[in-house]
């Protein structure tokens, strides 16, 4: 159905450790519509970046020819989304998910998804993130598990294989060939996490695991896999690393507010977009030329409430950035000038409380995909501004992340 959003042209606007390595274990039947919340444990024992997608396309039998995936959070699972599906105009959850892999045997559920450039090796971050206490309770999540780990899915034969990490991971970065990826450790209540993993996907293994500082959320690359950035909420900044080496070449914060949150680099520049949730509400653009020492080059405006997702646009120099005061969402899109300066192409709003972690952007429909939990529906707003719809999906919390291949 067609929702009440509007759209204003240019408007200014903690640590788990886990023991032994990694284990393989095959998920059992599947199913394509179920939007209940509710979910049946199959498991036996056995043997993107996401800013820039497009949409993944793999041509395997029993899977969408371009899919993305949704990370349901507290219903447990993964659901396998056909993008074509959702051009064409599909508004039921059932029109849309190919398939659903079960997760219930991972509390609190799968917080943050990526897609690795094959199009089926899905990296999942199971953690109850910063959602554990008021914020979770604002979307109905009163009670969440203080647990987490990392799984990488495989979504055509559903074997899930649980990798280790020091402290529970939240945000999640694939390398552009995608053999490595990069996970931000946010860690629990108690104990809370301090570093960012570096994993072998190939191998299910953690390369290395370095410390950044307290609650790290989220964690980028550029579009040429050399450089990436990890913000850190407890310096109140961004590091910046180079990815061949990243204990070695980690820079020292560039604070920028009390709340660092998502990382959006700019391909084609040497231009990050970060936003700030809290003291101050904003983004701010900052220049990654000397990765030792990054400069902030620009401010954008402050919304009301607080930023929280930064995603670019493929084939422009803009990002779509979210935002909620917990009244309504709230959308941007915003070019980002060669001297970093920031200019809002349009504004979206819906009515609603809810905290949506970010967007995924399907270029060839002209699409980006919202996860919102609270209303617990997928968001699809049209890139040009145009009338957003939203689908149903789950009576749990959920869904918290989309991710698209690319």
């Amino acid at each position: 159905m067609v929702v009440g959003w509007s759209v204003l042209a240019g408007c200014p606007g903690d640590d788990g450790m886990a023991e032994g390595g990694a284990t393989t274990i095959t998920s059992g039947a599947s199913s394509a519509g179920d939007d209940t919340g509710t979910t049946t444990s199959h498991a036996s024992t056995g043997s993107t970046s996401a800013d820039d997608s497009t949409g993944a396309s793999t041509g395997e039998p029993g899977l969408p020819a371009r899919l993305g995936v949704t990370a349901n959070w507290q219903a447990r699972s993964l659901s396998v989304i056909d993008l074509d599906a959702i051009a064409a105009g599909a508004q039921t959850r059932e029109a849309i998910v190919a398939r659903t892999i079960d997760l219930s045997a991972w509390a609190p559920g799968p917080l943050q998804v990526e897609l690795a450039p094959d199009g089926v090796t899905a990296v999942v971050s199971v953690s109850p993130g910063f959602f554990g206490g008021f914020l979770g309770s604002a979307i109905g999540a009163d009670e969440v598990e203080q647990e987490g780990t990392l799984l990488v899915v495989d979504l055509l034969d559903e074997t899930i294989t649980e990798i280790p990490t020091v402290h529970v991971p939240m945000g999640i970065a694939i390398e552009p060939g995608g053999a490595r990826a990069f996970t931000a450790n946010y860690g629990l209540d108690d104990p809370v996490g301090t570093t960012m993993s570096l994993i072998d996907l190939a191998a299910g293994a953690v390369l290395e695991e370095v410390e950044v500082g307290a609650r790290p959320e989220q964690v980028s690359l550029s579009a040429d896999g050399s450089l990436g950035m990890i913000n850190v909420v407890s310096l109140g900044g961004v590091r910046v690393f180079e990815t061949a080496d990243p204990g070695g070449t980690l820079s020292d914060a560039l604070e920028i507010g009390s709340d660092p949150s998502d990382v959006a680099f700019v391909p084609g520049t040497s231009l990050v977009v970060v936003t700030n949730s809290l003291d101050p509400s904003n983004y701010v653009v900052i220049d990654v030329a000397d990765p030792a020492m990054p400069v902030q080059v620009a401010v954008g405006p402050s919304p009301l409430g607080s930023f929280y997702g930064a995603t670019h646009v493929p084939g422009s120099d803009d990002v779509l950035l979210t935002a909620s005061d917990f009244v309504s969402v709230h959308l941007f899109r915003v070019t980002i000038g060669a001297d970093g300066t920031p200019s809002e192409q349009w504004q979206a709003s819906r009515s609603g409380v809810a905290f949506p972690l970010g967007a995924a952007i399907d270029v060839e429909a002209g699409l980006a995909l919202i996860a919102v939990p609270g209303p617990n529906v997928l968001m699809i707003q049209p890139l040009d501004g145009g009338a957003a719809t939203e689908v149903p999906w789950q009576a749990a919390t959920g869904p918290t992340y989309v991710a698209l291949g690319g």
